[in-house]
């Protein structure tokens, strides 16, 4: 299902009732300090795979620095993307240290980076990994 679809009222609804029910998590403060202007929100598995951080102690990773790391890289990249890219989806390569303290060294992973309009024709964003369905990324 493409929750972008033109004529989906339900889309803002659906977007809310997401991150009410913790499948999607508004990082539209956070995203909005690398330069988004627009509403941002990532999928709980994209937030687990590239963000999520428990152990502190064993390194300098934090989610909040994980977290700008990801939304910095996503924003360089997102202009270009939006301009060749009309179906509003660009897949974009990320590297990050998984988390677990067994990992040290960073691997990729491709994260997509949905654009469309709410129900008021506004712009929004939402992160995903790219192997997720298409109604994780309302």
């Amino acid at each position: 299902m493409n929750t972008y679809e033109a004529g989906n009222d339900d889309r803002l609804s659906s977007r809310a009732q997401a991150i009410r029910d913790g499948r999607l998590i508004d990082i539209t403060r956070q995203a909005g300090r690398v330069g988004f202007r627009v509403p941002v929100a990532i999928t709980r598995a994209a937030w687990q795979d590239c963000v999520e951080w428990a152990d502190t102690t064993a390194s300098h990773e934090t989610e909040d620095r994980r977290l700008h790391d990801l939304l910095r890289e996503l924003n360089e990249r997102a202009v270009l993307a939006s301009e060749l890219d009309p179906e509003g989806v660009a897949l974009m390569r990320f590297y990050r240290v998984p988390a677990g303290a067994k990992h040290t060294v960073a691997e990729v992973t491709t994260v997509a980076l949905h654009s469309g309009m709410d129900e008021h024709d506004m712009p929004i964003i939402t992160i995903s990994l790219a192997g997720e369905a298409d109604d994780s990324a309302v």
